[in-house]
């Protein structure tokens, strides 16, 4: 009995492209490698699922029964495997996470305030922690803010919160989120 570990998965890419181009030198081609190294890529794939896969005609190959069956199997695992190199994409609506900022007063007002408002509407699920700088201290501040663990810092944060188009600021003593 075959197993996984004793698969090369790079050979299913090579059935699959056997399998569009019918054609042992054309698929050498595609994946950039020789006929004759596509040939004994052709023999490990036929000694790897018991089968020859693929007869020779007079222009190509023919798949077999066998390699009509795998065949849809195969793409599905190499569109999965695609599916697992390409980055997350970012859903804002869904997207649960805590952003912390630091800032002044008067950024708090002019800034924060307003994108509070607009990141409520397209990202519901996304909490703000703003921690007030004391402008004497801002550098250790930024470094402090950013270096730790949420949960143990900020001790002291000002939590906005946009509801009904208005932003509610609440300083308290939290070691963990709260909903906004």
């Amino acid at each position: 009995m075959k197993s996984l570990q004793t698969l090369d998965l790079n050979l299913l890419k090579a059935f699959s492209v056997l399998m569009d181009e019918r054609n042992v030198s054309k698929a050498a081609e595609h994946l950039a490698i020789t006929q004759p190294a596509m040939s004994g890529v052709l023999a490990r794939l036929r000694d790897s699922f018991d089968d020859p896969l693929f007869v020779r005609i007079q222009r190509g190959v023919v798949p077999t029964n066998r390699a009509l069956e795998l065949a849809p199997q195969v793409k599905k695992v190499l569109n999965e495997v695609e599916q697992l190199l390409q980055p997350l994409q970012f859903d804002p609506t869904t997207a649960e996470l805590t952003v912390r900022i630091a800032c002044t007063d008067y950024a708090m007002r002019a800034v924060i305030v307003p994108f509070l408002r607009l990141l409520k509407i397209q990202a519901p699920k996304i909490k703000v922690a703003v921690l007030a700088i004391n402008e004497s201290a801002v550098q250790n501040q930024l470094e402090t803010f950013a270096k730790k663990p949420f949960p143990q810092q900020p001790k002291t944060c000002v939590w906005v919160s946009a509801v009904g188009g208005k932003a509610f600021l609440q300083r308290s003593q939290l070691t963990q989120p709260q909903a906004l």
